[in-house]
């Protein structure tokens, strides 16, 4: 999925991060982050987030909107245990995600990084949804909807594609 952030100075922020979890009681999905990239600082200075989902197979746009924060409701630690080896390796990295290097191979990540750890980088971002915009994309004409939570009360309707 994409993600979309915004900096500070308003600049807009879009990147590409893995689906983990959803809770569709609670409305909320889960992606991970090292709490050292520039994506967890903006959410703390703007949750506001908008996330993407193409499927092409499917002939579907997803659109969402909410709010994200470094999750208490998600299990962190069950969250590490599940993740490859050699994704634990990426947080082990002793440089920050976006830190300037000299040359590709500075920011390679030797095996025994994975001793230190880097479980202290790692988290889990949950995103409380409060809109998703449907797309169905059809050669007999596409279909568009919203879900719109307002008040704790779910709203429903039909858009012009």
């Amino acid at each position: 999925m994409n993600l979309a952030t915004t900096t500070p100075d308003g600049t807009p922020r879009l990147r590409t991060v893995v689906l983990r979890e959803v809770i569709p009681a609670t409305r909320q999905i889960a992606f991970h982050t090292d709490r050292r990239s520039s994506k967890s600082s903006e959410l703390e200075v703007n949750p506001r987030v908008a996330l993407h989902f193409h499927d092409r197979r499917g002939a579907l746009q997803i659109r969402m909107e909410g709010l994200a924060h470094a999750s208490q409701d998600f299990d962190r630690v069950n969250a590490w245990r599940k993740l490859h080896p050699g994704s634990r390796e990426q947080y082990a990295q002793e440089l920050a995600p976006g830190s300037e290097i000299s040359s590709p191979t500075d920011a390679i990540v030797r095996s025994e990084a994975t001793d230190r750890g880097g479980f202290e980088n790692f988290t889990v971002v949950a995103v409380q949804i409060d809109l998703i915009d449907w797309l169905s994309l059809a050669q007999s004409g596409h279909r568009r909807a919203a879900f719109r939570m307002s008040d704790g009360i779910p709203h429903c309707l039909w858009l012009a594609p």
